[in-house]
């Protein structure tokens, strides 16, 4: 009777512990699978257009990678402009190149064109322009030595080595070594000095800005890169434009549609706007579109042109793309 007592003992304890091991398994998958759901909302809260701005402002590292777009990249957390726009959305300024592509023609060339970036920053133009397929290739120019670093990072990280070539150089008219002032805060505004500043020249204090220097040299150095097929050209090297068309004379002869911002501020600033006015007068160009108008329409190239915009646009300090074509 005994051992038939232990036995029924030992068998309920059993059935028991085994009632309880399933009950603890159980509960270990539904704490896992709830937190599977938590980290999920966290996740997608986290990166959604409303926190995600909280997320970049609390960033402590010097670097973070955004896989919010089409593109991945690794971008500074002090850059407050393209770096951040970037982080927040994937792109910067991109739709703006869809339409000025349109524009210009270029539909049906995308397994030709040759993209020519200058003032490339991280890559925001070129790298998704030749990861979609807008382009085949690209050139892309950036002097800017922490920008040229995660420029060629970005390549990497989209697996485009072989599609996307960066040159660590600034453009010009002239083959030189030259002082580059750095923006503290915006690094899409770092900018090319070549004159002491005046009071006027002072509106974002970039007497306080740092600078380095770089080398820089013309357009026209690097035309054996360049395929005879059809070309685009973007740029933006905020003001310093009038000088870089001056080193791309035979470029220009060739009427590649080119997109370029135009700022008078910039223009003033950096002594370039009457080298702009000259190189566009002697173009081939003859027409341009203002592409932050409404209406897309084409204006005849001329310097009358180029002055009215230039006088309309330096009222409140403000800027615009333009397409020549």
């Amino acid at each position: 009777m005994n051992f038939v007592a232990v036995c029924k003992k030992n068998k309920f304890i059993y059935t028991i512990g085994r009632q309880t091991m399933t009950a603890v398994r159980l509960l270990r998958s539904f704490v896992f699978h709830i937190g599977c759901i938590l980290f999920t909302l966290v996740e997608r809260v986290g990166n959604s257009s409303y926190f995600r701005p909280m997320k970049f402002a609390g960033l402590q590292e010097e670097v973070a990678l955004t896989l919010i777009g089409q593109e991945k990249y690794v971008i500074s957390t002090n850059d407050q402009v393209i770096g951040r726009r970037l982080y927040l959305s994937g792109e910067f300024d991109f739709n703006k190149f869809i339409e000025a592509w349109k524009l210009a023609g270029l539909d049906g060339l995308q397994g030709e064109l040759l993209l020519i970036d200058i003032g490339a920053n991280v890559g925001s133009i070129g790298i998704p322009a030749v990861n979609r397929g807008y382009a085949s290739h690209c050139i892309a120019f950036e002097p800017d030595p922490l920008n040229s670093k995660l420029l060629k990072t970005n390549v990497m990280l989209n697996d485009l080595g072989d599609k996307v070539d960066v040159f660590q150089i600034a453009l010009g008219n002239s083959k030189s070594e030259i002082q580059f002032e750095l923006s503290n805060t915006n690094y899409g505004d770092h900018r090319i000095r070549l004159k002491e500043l005046s009071n006027d020249e002072d509106l974002y204090d970039e007497k306080n800005r740092s600078t380095i220097s770089v080398m820089m040299n013309t357009l026209d150095e690097y035309t054996d890169a360049f395929k005879d097929g059809p070309c685009f050209l973007w740029m933006d090297t905020q003001g310093f434009e009038g000088y870089v068309l001056q080193g791309a004379s035979s470029i220009l002869q060739k009427k590649i549609p080119l997109v370029m911002e135009f700022w008078p501020y910039g223009l003033r600033r950096s002594g370039s706007y009457d080298a702009l006015l000259d190189s566009l007068e002697e173009s081939k160009y003859e027409h341009f579109i203002i592409l932050d108008s409404e209406e897309k329409k084409l204006i005849p190239m001329n310097r009358e042109a180029l002055i009215k915009l230039y006088d309309e646009m330096a009222v409140d300090d403000n800027f615009t793309d333009i397409l020549l074509l």
